[in-house]
């Protein structure tokens, strides 16, 4: 039920996401997140922004937890309005390389 420049945008950034970290997840942004309280403090999180779902996943795979994706469907929105937009995608992008890259995320 997303507009199909969302979903373009998603495919996108999640294929990006795979080629950067190897990972394999369908969809990294998705939610809801779902996991024990050790594991949330384990994390260890330093995103505050955007990275924190990416973040978490790539945390979760280097601690070897297990990790499942559960198709979500959504409902068509019927009020307000999408904070996600091209320029969205590019800081997303920019997150990424550096995380990869281990420079500073805030």
């Amino acid at each position: 039920n997303e507009p199909r420049w969302r979903i373009v945008q998603s495919w996108f950034y999640n294929h990006i996401f795979r080629l950067m970290f190897g990972l394999t997840y369908r969809d990294i942004n998705g939610t809801p997140k779902l996991m024990t309280r050790t594991l949330y403090e384990r994390s260890a999180l330093i995103s505050r922004q955007w990275f924190i779902d990416p973040e978490l996943m790539l945390k979760a795979g280097q601690m070897d937890s297990r990790v499942a994706e559960v198709e979500i469907v959504w409902d068509k929105r019927i009020g307000g309005k999408s904070n996600v937009h091209l320029g969205t995608m590019w800081h997303f992008i920019k997150l990424m390389i550096k995380y990869r890259f281990k420079k500073n995320i805030d």
